[in-house]
């Protein structure tokens, strides 16, 4: 009764949202983006050992970051960051500054390989995790975004910044090749954040998003479907914006519960 009334809510409040007129001809075609390449285990595989196991040293090998994606996932974007190499990244959703790890990870091995300059990776969540810490509120301590991203040597690669990320994208005058999308899953708030998003597109930028479970069903065993960004999405389709979402299905890495299912989705145009 709980789920179904949450479902319930959850379309209301999406239904709520003003439609706004956006244009999302700066994303990359999703037919242009080649997932084989991308996603081969073989390319990244000794790096991609050594990465993690470094994460791993940082925060405890036993640790379980609660709302950080899974390790299989990570590693799908950690080799999307460099096999693509972008120029400038967005992240939404800080959260414990997991995924800000990997992706500064990257960006740091891109740099090292070509010989120029790091780019920077911004990453947005409306929760001040650090701030928490601080005053002992916080679920996990030790588990600072701020600490985890210095003490991997990453502090000059990463900023952070506590806003909504919709109003975030809204008015920042930034430009990303590279949005990562984990924040929110109420369908109402990710609905906003694609409506803010064209604002903050490079020309053929790429988007992952996180937690999309095609057609509101579940992808686990016992795991109820989390329907909040795909009915953003979905909603967004139905007004002819022109955006299309690609889920990634499987990858060739082990992710949850013992099988290789992603929740992860490229968000990019058909034509």
């Amino acid at each position: 009764m709980r789920s179904w009334f949450g479902e319930r809510l959850n379309a209301v409040r999406l239904s709520r949202v003003p439609q706004r007129q956006v244009d999302f001809g700066a994303l990359a075609r999703v037919a242009s983006i080649d997932l084989a390449t991308i996603l081969d285990r073989r390319i990244f595989a000794s790096e991609w050992q050594f990465v993690h196991g470094e994460f791993q040293r940082l925060v405890g090998r036993n640790a379980l970051l609660h709302h950080s994606a899974n390790i299989g996932d990570q590693r799908a974007l950690y080799q999307f960051i460099r096999t693509l190499r972008p120029q400038s990244v967005l992240e939404i959703g800080t959260s414990r500054g997991a995924s800000a790890f990997y992706i500064a990870s990257a960006i740091r091995r891109n740099a090292g390989a070509s010989g120029g300059q790091a780019p920077p990776v911004i990453t947005v969540d409306v929760v001040d995790l650090d701030r928490l810490t601080r005053q002992g509120t916080g679920s996990e301590p030790g588990t600072s975004p701020r600490a985890l991203i210095s003490n991997a040597g990453l502090a000059d690669l990463v900023e952070f910044v506590t806003a909504d990320s919709s109003t975030f994208m809204a008015s920042t005058h930034r430009r990303f090749a590279f949005v990562y999308l984990d924040g929110s899953t109420a369908a109402a708030q990710v609905y906003r954040d694609l409506q803010s998003l064209p604002h903050v597109l490079d020309r053929n930028a790429v988007v992952l998003l996180h937690v999309f479970f095609p057609e509101g069903q579940p992808l686990w065993p016992n795991q109820p479907a989390i329907r909040g960004p795909w009915l953003a999405v979905r909603r967004m389709e139905a007004e002819g914006s022109g955006l299309v979402a690609r889920p990634l299905g499987e990858l060739p890495w082990p992710t949850k519960l013992g099988s290789r299912k992603t929740s992860l989705a490229i968000l990019g145009r058909a034509g």
